[in-house]
Protein backbone atom coordinates (compact mmCIF):
# COMPACT_ATOMS: atom_id res chain seq x y z
CA UNK A 1 0.00 0.00 0.00
CA UNK A 2 1.22 3.45 -0.77
CA UNK A 3 1.95 5.69 2.21
CA UNK A 4 2.08 9.41 2.01
CA UNK A 5 2.61 12.07 4.60
CA UNK A 6 0.09 14.82 5.15
CA UNK A 7 0.89 18.40 6.17
CA UNK A 8 1.26 17.43 9.85
CA UNK A 9 3.84 14.76 9.01
CA UNK A 10 1.65 11.76 9.82
CA UNK A 11 1.50 8.86 7.35
CA UNK A 12 -1.85 8.28 5.63
CA UNK A 13 -2.94 5.35 3.48
CA UNK A 14 -4.63 5.96 0.17
CA UNK A 15 -5.08 2.38 -1.13
CA UNK A 16 -3.22 0.03 -3.40
CA UNK A 17 -1.17 1.18 -6.34
CA UNK A 18 -1.93 -0.09 -9.81
CA UNK A 19 1.30 -2.09 -9.79
CA UNK A 20 0.33 -3.89 -6.56
CA UNK A 21 -3.10 -4.77 -7.96
CA UNK A 22 -1.57 -6.05 -11.20
CA UNK A 23 0.83 -8.30 -9.24
CA UNK A 24 -2.03 -9.77 -7.20
CA UNK A 25 -4.12 -10.42 -10.34
CA UNK A 26 -1.12 -12.05 -12.04
CA UNK A 27 -0.54 -14.34 -9.05
CA UNK A 28 -4.20 -15.39 -9.01
CA UNK A 29 -4.07 -16.11 -12.74
CA UNK A 30 -0.95 -18.27 -12.33
CA UNK A 31 -2.51 -20.25 -9.47
CA UNK A 32 -5.71 -20.76 -11.49
CA UNK A 33 -3.72 -21.88 -14.56
CA UNK A 34 -1.99 -24.54 -12.46
CA UNK A 35 -5.00 -25.68 -10.40
CA UNK A 36 -7.85 -25.85 -12.94
CA UNK A 37 -6.38 -28.57 -15.21
CA UNK A 38 -5.59 -30.68 -12.14
CA UNK A 39 -9.16 -30.33 -10.90
CA UNK A 40 -10.59 -31.30 -14.29
CA UNK A 41 -8.34 -34.36 -14.47
CA UNK A 42 -9.36 -35.35 -10.94
CA UNK A 43 -13.01 -35.11 -12.01
CA UNK A 44 -12.38 -37.32 -15.05
CA UNK A 45 -10.55 -39.84 -12.90
CA UNK A 46 -13.41 -39.95 -10.41
CA UNK A 47 -15.97 -40.43 -13.20
CA UNK A 48 -13.93 -43.25 -14.72
CA UNK A 49 -13.53 -44.90 -11.34
CA UNK A 50 -17.26 -44.79 -10.84
CA UNK A 51 -17.85 -46.24 -14.31
CA UNK A 52 -15.49 -49.13 -13.57
CA UNK A 53 -17.21 -49.77 -10.23
CA UNK A 54 -20.60 -49.73 -11.97
CA UNK A 55 -19.42 -52.28 -14.54
CA UNK A 56 -18.10 -54.55 -11.80
CA UNK A 57 -21.35 -54.21 -9.84
CA UNK A 58 -23.39 -55.14 -12.91
CA UNK A 59 -21.18 -58.17 -13.47
CA UNK A 60 -21.59 -59.32 -9.86
CA UNK A 61 -25.35 -58.76 -9.97
CA UNK A 62 -25.70 -60.63 -13.24
CA UNK A 63 -24.01 -63.67 -11.73
CA UNK A 64 -26.17 -63.45 -8.59
CA UNK A 65 -29.25 -63.14 -10.81
CA UNK A 66 -28.17 -66.22 -12.79
CA UNK A 67 -27.61 -68.20 -9.59
CA UNK A 68 -31.12 -67.36 -8.40
CA UNK A 69 -33.12 -67.52 -11.67
CA UNK A 70 -30.99 -69.82 -13.87
CA UNK A 71 -30.40 -67.20 -16.60
CA UNK A 72 -28.82 -63.79 -16.85
CA UNK A 73 -31.07 -60.74 -16.57
CA UNK A 74 -32.41 -59.60 -19.92
CA UNK A 75 -31.96 -55.90 -19.06
CA UNK A 76 -30.61 -53.52 -16.46
CA UNK A 77 -34.23 -52.90 -15.49
CA UNK A 78 -34.55 -56.58 -14.50
CA UNK A 79 -31.62 -56.15 -12.11
CA UNK A 80 -33.21 -53.01 -10.67
CA UNK A 81 -36.68 -54.59 -10.43
CA UNK A 82 -35.34 -57.52 -8.42
CA UNK A 83 -33.48 -55.01 -6.23
CA UNK A 84 -30.09 -56.46 -7.01
CA UNK A 85 -28.74 -53.07 -8.01
CA UNK A 86 -29.67 -49.41 -8.26
CA UNK A 87 -27.71 -47.95 -11.16
CA UNK A 88 -27.26 -44.29 -11.91
CA UNK A 89 -25.25 -43.56 -15.02
CA UNK A 90 -24.29 -39.94 -14.33
CA UNK A 91 -21.23 -39.05 -16.36
CA UNK A 92 -21.38 -42.30 -18.35
CA UNK A 93 -24.23 -43.71 -20.39
CA UNK A 94 -24.85 -47.18 -21.81
CA UNK A 95 -24.26 -47.06 -25.55
CA UNK A 96 -24.44 -50.74 -26.41
CA UNK A 97 -25.84 -53.63 -24.48
CA UNK A 98 -26.86 -57.17 -25.28
CA UNK A 99 -28.48 -59.05 -22.44
CA UNK A 100 -29.53 -62.62 -23.13
CA UNK A 101 -30.30 -65.76 -21.13
CA UNK A 102 -26.83 -67.28 -21.59
CA UNK A 103 -24.63 -64.22 -22.00
CA UNK A 104 -24.57 -60.45 -21.66
CA UNK A 105 -22.34 -57.49 -22.53
CA UNK A 106 -22.44 -53.80 -21.79
CA UNK A 107 -20.46 -50.86 -23.19
CA UNK A 108 -20.60 -47.46 -21.52
CA UNK A 109 -19.16 -44.22 -22.86
CA UNK A 110 -18.65 -40.75 -21.33
CA UNK A 111 -21.61 -38.43 -21.83
CA UNK A 112 -19.31 -35.53 -22.80
CA UNK A 113 -15.54 -35.28 -23.45
CA UNK A 114 -15.19 -33.41 -20.15
CA UNK A 115 -16.59 -36.41 -18.24
CA UNK A 116 -13.86 -38.89 -19.18
CA UNK A 117 -11.41 -40.09 -21.82
CA UNK A 118 -12.18 -43.82 -21.85
CA UNK A 119 -15.13 -46.05 -22.63
CA UNK A 120 -15.64 -49.37 -20.86
CA UNK A 121 -16.87 -52.84 -21.82
CA UNK A 122 -17.79 -55.82 -19.67
CA UNK A 123 -19.39 -59.16 -20.42
CA UNK A 124 -20.10 -62.58 -18.92
CA UNK A 125 -16.41 -63.04 -18.08
CA UNK A 126 -16.57 -60.13 -15.61
CA UNK A 127 -13.44 -58.54 -17.11
CA UNK A 128 -13.79 -54.76 -17.48
CA UNK A 129 -12.06 -53.51 -20.63
CA UNK A 130 -11.33 -49.95 -21.74
CA UNK A 131 -10.60 -47.93 -24.88
CA UNK A 132 -9.52 -44.32 -25.35
CA UNK A 133 -11.87 -42.28 -27.54
CA UNK A 134 -13.67 -45.23 -29.13
CA UNK A 135 -16.25 -47.66 -27.78
CA UNK A 136 -14.52 -50.48 -25.91
CA UNK A 137 -15.00 -54.04 -27.17
CA UNK A 138 -14.11 -57.61 -26.28
CA UNK A 139 -10.71 -57.01 -27.91
CA UNK A 140 -9.89 -53.91 -25.82
CA UNK A 141 -7.24 -54.17 -23.09
CA UNK A 142 -8.46 -55.12 -19.61
CA UNK A 143 -8.35 -52.83 -16.60
CA UNK A 144 -5.57 -53.90 -14.25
Amino acid sequence: MARRSNASGRATQHGFTLLELMIVVALIAIIAAVAIPSLLNARKSANEGRAIATMRSISTCQHQYKTRFGTFASSIDDLEDTRYIAIEFDAYQPVDYAFGPNNWSLTIFPTTPDDGDRSFYCDTTGVVRFEFGLPATLLSPPID
